[in-house]
């Protein structure tokens, strides 16, 4: 075997294990906070439990990009937008779509006749039973997540986060983070506030709204993405087309080979 054949076996060997190593199964919420603030009252939270384990969540990440839906006009769908005017900046590429059920998720100004409310002024994303928000954040991957919810589970539904990461051969693999759901007897305009941390980053993120009595709503405000200190920065869909850019120079290398 010549020493340009073994080389190219190296090459192949190296691009292989980089697809391979990262995010080749689900991932591990390494820590998560949440807090609720019962009878929140539609004002910006300055105390409470919801407020505690957003300063928590926020204290244990490195970075951190918000979006709080202030530049957008009331009744805008969410789909309509992206990540910039959403409000974040580091993740200002990313696309939302959604499933449509319960209604269209979309912007709302101040506070609904049903108590459903911002977290800072004052504007919120309204979404109802059955309701999936899908945000893709293309190449730029984060390792925690963060938002505040309003009026969550008086009607018995609650709101599933998962988050998309890639195994080695691109295939994509959600893992559930939690499932946001009251702890109160009375949970009509209380505040909650969830995050999470994973061990390597995510792409994607799905927020879902079960769906048991068909005619909840809940409001969502405040989306942080950041990463925690010393955090996987290489996105897994990158490390794939490194790949396959890699196995398409082999092909070339051996059919110049052959043709010498």
């Amino acid at each position: 075997m010549t020493c340009a054949r073994i080389g190219a076996l190296a090459l192949s060997a190296a691009l292989a294990a980089a697809a391979m190593t990262t995010g080749a199964s689900a991932l591990t919420v390494t820590q998560s906070w949440f807090g609720e603030t019962e009878g929140g009252s539609p004002v910006i939270p300055t105390s409470g439990p919801a407020l505690s384990a957003h300063d928590a969540f926020l204290g244990a990440l490195e970075s951190s990009d918000v979006a709080d839906f202030e530049g957008l006009d009331d009744g805008t769908q969410l789909s309509t937008t992206n990540g910039a005017g959403a409000g974040w900046t580091t993740y200002g590429g990313a696309t939302f779509s959604d499933n449509g059920l319960g209604g269209p998720a979309r912007i709302r100004t101040g506070i609904t006749a049903n108590e459903q409310y911002y977290s800072s002024p004052e504007n919120f994303v309204l979404i109802g039973s059955g309701g999936q928000i899908t945000i893709d954040l293309g190449l730029s991957g984060a390792n925690a997540f963060g938002l505040y919810a309003t009026d969550v589970g008086d009607f018995g539904d609650s709101l599933m986060i998962e988050a998309l990461s890639y195994d080695g051969s691109l295939n994509p693999i959600w893992t559930e983070l939690g499932n946001l759901a009251t702890t109160s007897a009375d949970p009509k305009s209380n505040l909650l506030f969830a995050g999470f941390t994973t061990d390597e980053n995510f792409f994607g993120l799905r927020l879902t709204v079960s769906n048991v009595r068909g005619n909840d709503q809940f409001g969502l405000d405040d989306f942080i993405l950041g990463s925690t200190p010393g955090a996987a920065t290489v996105p897994i869909p990158g490390a794939g087309l490194l790949l396959l850019s890699g196995l398409a120079g082999l092909a070339g290398l051996g059919a110049r080979r052959r043709a010498v």
